[in-house]
């Protein structure tokens, strides 16, 4: 006889359910904040549509590129909003499989070292390929596909699967402690290339102001810098990325839920010259 499902497999059935497209936004792909949906179907959070389309002269879906005239007034969908609410309630957040505490993360740490075939030549790396430096004078570095021509960043060398966690320690003006595919843009300096502003990569920037959170180049503002050190948390196959403030405590920023549809890469993006950026070593 075939035995009832357990409860916790019947929570992950109905957290599969609510979590459709029409809970993501569009923009952010995060849960949506205050979600409106455009004539054409789609939602958005209200913030990001309303930054996508502020200094526009024509109006349109970001996804499906349907046009408005005139522009759209946009109000809250209280159903979607209470769907997220649920979502919320009886979803991830309270599935007992996360890490709730430093010590559950650190269980799930792994040994993360960065890739020299993709610094940019205004990084030196050391520590055993876990810190990067910025440099006044510009290296010698062979040419390769995968380095980052113009933006001062660097990607890890190991892809990240699975579950895993890693923290980063940084000095100086700040650093953006990213996630990003493999496919993510190389050459030149455009946004295609930036961690956070485009489709492919997830950005933590720190900075001595506070937090804020970029993907696809919709930001989340957080409260003001508490630690100089930061955690960042991937559940791939769950489609959860969490970033937390490292201290006395572990605070939890800010947490995306999403579909990862390639494997990731960690990142850093260091602003200032001098400015360091450590992968910690935590085993």
């Amino acid at each position: 006889m075939r035995s009832e499902p357990r409860s916790e497999e019947k929570m992950a059935q109905r957290v599969d359910q609510l979590h459709s497209e029409k809970l993501s936004c569009g923009i952010c792909e995060d849960l949506l904040t205050d979600p409106v949906s455009l004539c054409c179907g789609h939602n958005y959070c209200l913030k990001c549509v309303k930054a996508r389309w502020d200094g526009e002269r024509t109006y349109s879906c970001p996804q499906c590129g349907q046009t408005f005239t005139p522009r759209p007034d946009l109000e809250v969908n209280t159903m979607l909003a209470a769907l997220v609410e649920e979502l919320k309630i009886s979803g991830p957040e309270a599935s007992p499989s996360e890490p709730k505490s430093r010590a559950e993360l650190l269980k799930y740490s792994r040994e993360i070292t960065l890739d020299p075939n993709t610094a940019s030549t205004c990084l030196v790396l050391s520590d055993g390929d876990r810190k990067a430096t910025v440099m006044k004078q510009e290296q010698l570095y062979l040419d390769h596909p995968d380095r980052f021509t113009d933006c001062c960043q660097v990607l890890s060398r190991e892809s990240l699967t699975g579950r895993c966690y890693w923290e980063v320690q940084w000095t100086e003006e700040g650093v953006s402690v990213a996630v990003a595919y493999k496919s993510i843009r190389r050459a030149g300096n455009s946004e295609e290339c930036e961690f956070g502003f485009n489709d492919r990569s997830w950005a933590l920037e720190c900075s001595r102001h506070g937090y804020e959170v970029f993907h696809n180049k919709s930001p989340a503002s957080f409260a003001d810098l508490r630690s100089r050190r930061v955690g960042v948390y991937l559940d791939h196959s769950a489609g959860v990325l969490s970033f937390y403030s490292v201290s006395d405590t572990t605070t939890l920023l800010h947490r995306v839920q999403t579909t990862f549809t390639e494997p990731l890469h960690a990142g850093l993006w260091l602003y200032s010259e001098g400015a360091t950026a450590e992968i910690c070593k935590l085993t």
